[in-house]
């Protein structure tokens, strides 16, 4: 009892402190001081607490929505169980009317919850339980005070009209309450419940209305379909046709949730033939053309296939609504819409998408566009995308990229266009993962990303999904990847670094282009005989390693005179990533350090890595005063020496590691150059190098890295190494050191 009136104290106290955020967390513990008070104290001090602060609302939004939060479904075991719902949906009604719509969107949540957890829910005798009378008098309460068809007072006296908010948190409610009743039988009910909810759509209101429309995605799931049609199809009607914008945009977003539960439908070629033999001789007109239903959609149910024709048309209507907000919420949704309908619709959906990518609105067009791929992958007939949007789309391009030269002769661009033009290129990358875009106008809208620093750093975070091309166009690909060699000079260092990122796929795809390329020129080489095209193949070809990092190994052999050219390419952007006088660039380099030693272990195994790693060590010795012979204009700095140490820290915890750091010799060089990097004059270096000691001795332990399970390693030279930063002048380093030394102990005790 002591426990119980302590906590409930301190629960009254921190709620009213003036400190705002100890309100707020102590709203949020409502859940842990009910725990503490026992089942029988809640109920008879908490709840009676609650009940009036949810009443008198005192508080701040902010605590009122964590006191909400809290008092959802999960609460009920700690005030009695599932008999307790009522008591909880009494407490919750008045967040639910007010205002603030935060509260009150927390306080729906709980009730939803809370509504699903009434004992008998779902029965088939829940009907003429005493839950179900209460239920439907609270939802009757909340949504208009009297139920439609119920007789008034002998008086004639109407009963008082709530305010809005409370038929917002009717709205809301709807589809949980319905979800209480079987979907089979109970219809009497239900038309009740209904009839109900039709009036809220009507209202005068149109927040009101807007809120029922929303709510009827969530009905359609809680009825049958024979409901459906005779009480929910007539309220999509209605809001379809609502004169304000906003309740018909709600409607759209029903609408296309409701399609979205059907079955994905594909196109067959008989279905394309059907279409185009319909076309040809005129019949694809009707009134209902746009709204047929495909059979495997609706599957054998008549009445199904007439409320999902229904709705489709009124989906259709909406493409053409003379709101741009409704034409928008179209646009968001047809990928949805697209899925369950058939080949006919499919392509009326399409029609209407192709117009919206043109339309007059430039906020439409813009989401059109970012919608595009999307639209493509929910049609799954290229055939109809390509008859239907393609067209569209390429005019888009083409406009883009003659609006972008305008653009940069006028030297202004505006806001509103430039996005645009971002939108639509970013989309030819996405398309080109369908191979849904002619070759030659996606290099030209790739070339033009070139141009744009913030578009390029987008374009190259999609460089992988031109990836197809290397099976329907190799010479495309080559062509851009070969042209993205100069993002490596970029004068943005954000382009230096985004394309630095790609290099190892850049690479991949330029070698297997070339590859292919000379194995095609071999065998069209007839005047060789066969056994001597073998021969010659078997000394110019490369074998790839299994694939370790981007990509699995091609199925064709690389090309040997390929390979060489591109690694030549490929070190001068290395290089040049190295030396990059922006530190920031450095950094993203060694993020990618480990992917890009792993490319090159596949395509030529230690030559290669240890090519890389050469670099690196060259690196270290010229920032330490030590002269590049050919680079006397690479300044000295220890920035350079950070950057190679973390370099070497990623290197040497790679898992798995190279084969070409197996030998012993190999690692010594780097563990010894990072272990010297600890009595560096310059703190900074120190920092860098004794947190990359840690590192290592860590993954030593663990059994990856360069040196898996080498403990001995650990115990001999990185222990004493750490032990001795523990101690260095700077405290920075100390502290680093600290945590190291900490974790390697740790690491060390739990592998002994």
């Amino acid at each position: 009892m002591a426990d119980a009136d302590e906590a409930l104290a301190l629960f009254k106290a921190g709620l009213d402190d003036k400190d705002r955020m100890i309100a707020l967390e102590t709203a949020q513990r409502l859940a842990v001081v009910a725990k503490v008070m026992g089942v029988a104290q809640a109920r008879a001090q908490l709840l009676p607490y609650m009940e009036e602060l949810a009443a008198s609302q005192r508080h701040e939004d902010e605590v009122l929505s964590a006191f909400a939060k809290a008092m959802d479904a999960s609460f009920l075991p700690l005030i009695g169980g599932n008999s307790a719902c009522f008591t909880m949906i009494k407490l919750l009604m008045p967040l639910a009317c007010t205002t603030e719509t935060a509260v009150r969107s927390r306080a729906v949540t709980s009730l939803s919850s809370i509504i699903t957890a009434v004992p008998g829910a779902g029965g088939e005798k829940f009907a003429a339980s005493e839950e179900w009378a209460a239920l439907k008098a609270f939802l009757v309460q909340l949504s208009g005070g009297v139920e439609v068809g119920e007789e008034q007072e002998a008086s004639g006296k109407k009963p008082e009209e709530p305010w809005f908010p409370s038929k917002l948190s009717a709205c809301s409610l709807y589809p949980a309450v319905c979800a209480c009743l079987p979907q089979e039988g109970m219809a009497v009910e239900k038309a009740a419940l209904l009839e109900n909810f039709a009036a809220l759509s009507d209202d005068e209101m149109p927040m009101v209305r807007a809120a029922a429309a929303a709510a009827l995605a969530g009905l359609s799931h809680a009825v049958n379909v024979a409901t459906f049609r005779a009480h929910l199809l007539p309220v999509f009607k209605l809001v379809s046709e609502d004169r304000s914008d906003v309740v018909r945009e709600a409607g759209v977003q029903s609408m296309a949730a409701f399609l979205a539960t059907l079955p994905p439908v594909p196109v067959t070629d008989a279905d394309l033939k059907k279409l185009k033999d319909a076309d040809a001789g005129g019949t694809g007109g009707g009134s209902n053309s746009g709204g047929a239903a495909s059979a495997a959609a609706a599957g054998s149910d008549p009445v199904l296939a007439e409320v999902v024709a229904e709705v489709t048309q009124l989906f259709l209507k909406a493409a053409n609504d003379a709101s741009w907000r409704v034409r928008l919420g179209v646009v968001g949704t047809v990928p949805l819409a697209l899925k369950p309908a058939d080949a006919k619709t499919k392509g009326e959906m399409l029609a209407a998408f192709a117009d919206l990518l043109d339309d007059e609105e430039g906020e439409v067009k813009l989401a059109a566009t970012k919608a595009t791929s999307r639209a493509y992958a929910a049609a799954t007939s290229k055939d109809l995308f390509d008859e239907l949007v393609l067209p569209t789309v390429l005019e888009a391009f083409q406009s883009m990229l003659n609006g972008a030269k305008q653009a940069q002769d006028a030297g202004a661009a505006d806001a509103a266009k430039t996005d645009l033009r971002q939108a639509q290129a970013l989309v030819a990358m996405e398309l080109a993962a369908f191979d849904a875009i002619p070759h030659p106008m996606l290099v030209a809208v790739v070339q033009h990303m070139f141009e744009d620093a913030a578009l390029c750093i987008k374009m190259l975070d999609k460089f992988e999904l031109l990836a197809k091309l290397k099976e329907t166009d190799p010479s495309a690909l080559s062509t851009i990847c070969m042209d993205s060699l100069s993002l490596g000079v970029h004068d943005d260092w954000r382009v230096r670094s985004a394309f630095t990122a790609r290099l190892a796929f850049i690479f991949e795809q330029i070698i297997a282009v070339e590859s292919s390329a000379a194995a095609a020129e071999k065998r069209d080489d007839t005047g060789k005989a066969a056994d001597k095209a073998d021969d010659a193949k078997s000394s110019t070809a490369v074998t790839p390693k299994k694939a370790g990092g981007s990509g699995a190994a091609p199925s064709t052999p690389l090309d040997k005179d390929a390979v060489e050219r591109a690694w030549t390419a490929f070190k001068s952007v290395v290089d040049g990533a190295l030396w990059d006088e922006v530190a920031e660039a450095r950094v993203h380099f060694v993020d990618c350090l480990p992917a890009l030693i792993r490319w090159a272990d596949q395509i030529g195994g230690d030559r290669y890595v240890k090519q890389l790693v050469a670099m690196l060590l060259d690196q270290y010795k010229c920032a330490s005063g030590v002269p590049i012979p050919g680079h006397p204009d690479r300044k000295m700095s220890y920035l350079y020496k950070i950057s190679v140490l973390a370099g070497l820290s990623s290197i040497l915890s790679m898992s798995p590691a190279p084969e070409y750091f197996a030998t012993a010799s190999q690692t010594a060089e780097l563990v010894d150059l990072v272990l010297g990097a600890c009595k560096d004059p310059t703190p900074n270096v120190r920092l860098v190098a004794g947190r990359a000691v840690g590192a290592y001795a860590v993954a030593c332990c663990g059994g990856y890295g360069a040196s898996p399970g080498d403990l001995q390693a650990v115990e001999m030279s990185l222990v004493p190494t750490l032990q001795a930063l523990t101690s260095d002048a700077d405290l920075d380093v100390k502290s680093v050191a600290q945590l190291a030394f900490a974790n390697t102990t740790e690491a060390l005790n739990a592998k002994n």
